[in-house]
């Protein structure tokens, strides 16, 4: 677990040097606490968790089962051309990780969900590390208690900068701060519930950004293709019925 953020800094290198046409943000997510409540809120904040932050380990009750299930984080580190980087780091506010930090302990459940079948399930190896054959916590109906972790990958496009998990919708955030805006339903094209990408490709020759939204249950799975165009807006959506989860 990261127990601080990194609102803001300037560092230079202690090798090397940074070249000058080198220009830009590079943004990157995933997992990055592992025991619930280990970012406490402000001091200013009305309600304050019974419980403080605790060693990941030391509270097995406040721990995920899994590393996917941590909650997400995003870094961000900026070139400018002279010769230094200003780096900054936070963590997503998922509507989750806020409830969580509030009480100081774990709220929610994910991927052990489908574990504690434990050995007695595909010979033990059915939700085994690192990737866990069945991905019932994904589905909205199955599990209650699962928590959007927005946790998997960072997309910035069209001056837009998402966090993305593919079994909720994204959430937005700032990207000079990296402070968290809300979940975004994308202009209206995502629903509520819906799922949406884990990830993103880059078509240089349409200049198009390609995500997926995929809502599986255990009849099939519903597959929908999305090209955006430069200003974030749908230039194409196809959907694919497919057998099998």
């Amino acid at each position: 677990t990261v127990f601080e953020e990194v609102p803001f800094e300037v560092s230079e290198p202690t090798m090397g040097s940074i070249p000058s046409d080198l220009l830009g943000t590079y943004f990157r997510s995933g997992p990055a606490m592992f025991s619930a409540g280990s970012i406490v809120p402000p001091k200013k904040s009305l309600v304050q968790p019974k419980q403080q932050p605790v060693p990941d380990g030391s509270d097995q009750d406040r721990m995920v089962k899994h590393p996917f299930d941590g909650d997400g984080a995003c870094l961000g580190v900026t070139f400018a051309g002279d010769g230094k980087a200003t780096s900054r780091y936070r963590f997503v506010r998922t509507t989750a990780l806020t409830k969580e930090r509030k009480k100081g302990k774990k709220l929610y459940s994910g991927m052990e969900t489908t574990r504690l079948g434990g050995a007695g399930v595909a010979n033990g190896h059915g939700n085994d590390f690192p990737v866990p054959l069945y991905k019932h916590h994904l589905q909205p109906g199955l599990n209650k208690s699962r928590k959007n972790t927005s946790n998997t990958r960072s997309v910035y496009w069209s001056k837009k900068l998402i966090t993305l998990w593919e079994g909720g919708l994204p959430y937005k955030l700032d990207a000079l701060g990296l402070s968290t805006e809300g979940r975004s339903q994308l202009g209206g094209v995502l629903g509520e519930a819906d799922p949406f990408s884990g990830k993103a490709v880059f078509d240089p020759v349409k200049d198009r950004m390609l995500f997926y939204s995929n809502k599986q249950d255990g009849g099939g799975s519903e597959l929908t293709l999305y090209e955006f165009n430069s200003k974030f807006r749908v230039a194409s959506a196809n959907e694919y019925k497919l057998p099998g989860f």
